[in-house]
């Protein structure tokens, strides 16, 4: 009993692996990593290091005060080195410990209880379930974003074979975890026989309450790291197929779309089209979703979940969103009274934005508050908190 006692009273030691700072929360992928970070923090009896890998010795540095490391792992220009770098160029998120120093990682997480790795990457980089029990963020499976891919450019034996060696990479990685972490509870299901489970994205920072503030219905809105492929395609899309028959339909319709590293040809040609603003970075992201109408995700490929959605809900603001936008949402919470329109035709899309037109005031605000309510319910810190603190209890049995 004395011993059984001891060790539950004896902190655990969690290494978090993870290629950004989590103290960092500016996009989707920060500030999941951000929400992690701070859920291990609030395992009771826990002790938290976190290391990130950064690709340069330049970069390192250590934040003894938060207990993270900054620290560079590549063995640059070794064989393994470039050998991943060759092999990528065919099968993508293909990563291995050829071209990482693992042992360093080792040697730093010794005396690890558990260790959760941001993204299956960081598992397999750095041969983690050697080290302690083992935690992966997938936050995507990889299969599927190389199916929605195939989706927008065509299939072809190449890809169908690539497609079958990510599949047998993937689960050679994941079956060596306890636990497999997904925001989405379809992509949960699809890894049977696999110890996968649901850990949701979440909003970021201090939410203004929107819901009584009325806004321009006209007024659509996206914001995402622009130099993001899955950001631009899905916007370059949407104008090319939408956009100018949308401008007929609704006249005073309005784009206003954020985010920094947006590539010049595309800056140049949707420049072109009539009603679009390009804002760039926007430091204060709050402001353009108080001014918008609704949110517009018409995202095609990607990973994981667009945080923007929950952003937008939280705020009160109704979600005009293609299927892949909306990943992470159960299709039952998928409806306009939620605040979200799914469209998948340009026939769906006019009517979303119809019913939003014709909706009154109190309609309007009855829906935000809906939205808020989901998003608080089901996407919020504490709710990753009790996953994360539930799931790691198991490593102290």
């Amino acid at each position: 009993m004395t011993n059984q006692s001891t060790l539950n009273d004896r902190k655990m030691k969690i290494v978090f692996v993870a290629f950004t700072d989590p103290r960092n929360a500016t996009y989707g992928g920060e500030q999941r990593t951000h929400v992690i970070w701070k859920g291990l923090r609030s395992i009771p009896g826990s002790m938290v290091r976190v290391i990130v890998s950064v690709p340069h010795k330049a970069l390192e540095k250590d934040s003894p005060e938060d207990g993270i490391s900054h620290v560079c792992f590549e063995r640059r220009y070794s064989i393994g080195w470039f050998l991943q770098r060759f092999l990528k160029k065919f099968i993508p998120y293909w990563d291995c410990s050829w071209a990482y120093d693992w042992r360093a990682m080792h040697r730093i997480c010794t005396n690890a209880d558990v260790v959760v790795a941001r993204y299956i990457k960081s598992a397999a980089a750095f041969r983690m379930w050697e080290i302690a029990p083992l935690y992966i963020d997938a936050d995507d499976i990889h299969t599927l974003e190389f199916d929605a891919e195939t989706r927008v450019i065509g299939n072809n034996p190449w890809r169908a074979f690539v497609r079958i060696i990510i599949g047998l990479y993937q689960n050679s990685i994941y079956k060596k975890a306890r636990c497999i972490w997904l925001p989405a509870l379809d992509q949960v299901k699809l890894l049977k026989g696999l110890p996968a489970s649901w850990l949701p994205n979440i909003p970021c920072g201090q939410f203004p309450d929107l819901s009584y503030v009325l806004s321009d219905i006209n007024r659509l809105f996206f914001v995402g790291l622009m130099a993001s492929s899955p950001n631009f395609m899905a916007i370059d899309l949407f104008l090319r197929k939408h956009w100018n028959l949308l401008k007929k339909e609704f006249p005073l319709l309005t784009l206003d779309v954020a985010g920094s590293g947006l590539p010049p040809h595309f800056a140049k040609k949707w420049k072109q089209y009539l009603g679009v603003n390009l804002l760039g970075y926007v430091p204060d992201i709050w402001r353009c979703y108080e001014r918008s109408g609704a949110l517009i995700t018409p995202m095609v490929m990607g990973m994981g979940t667009c945080i923007k959605v929950f952003e937008s809900l939280r705020m009160g603001r109704p979600v005009i969103s293609t299927a892949q936008g909306l990943r992470g949402i159960p299709m039952e919470k998928r409806v306009p009274v939620n605040g979200i329109f799914q469209y998948d035709s340009h026939e769906s899309l006019v009517a979303a934005i119809h019913t939003l037109h014709s909706m009154s005031q109190s309609e309007r605000v009855n829906m935000a508050k809906a939205g808020m309510e989901l998003v608080e319910g089901s996407y919020s810190q504490r709710v990753v908190n009790r996953i994360l603190q539930n799931a790691l209890a198991e490593s102290r049995k």
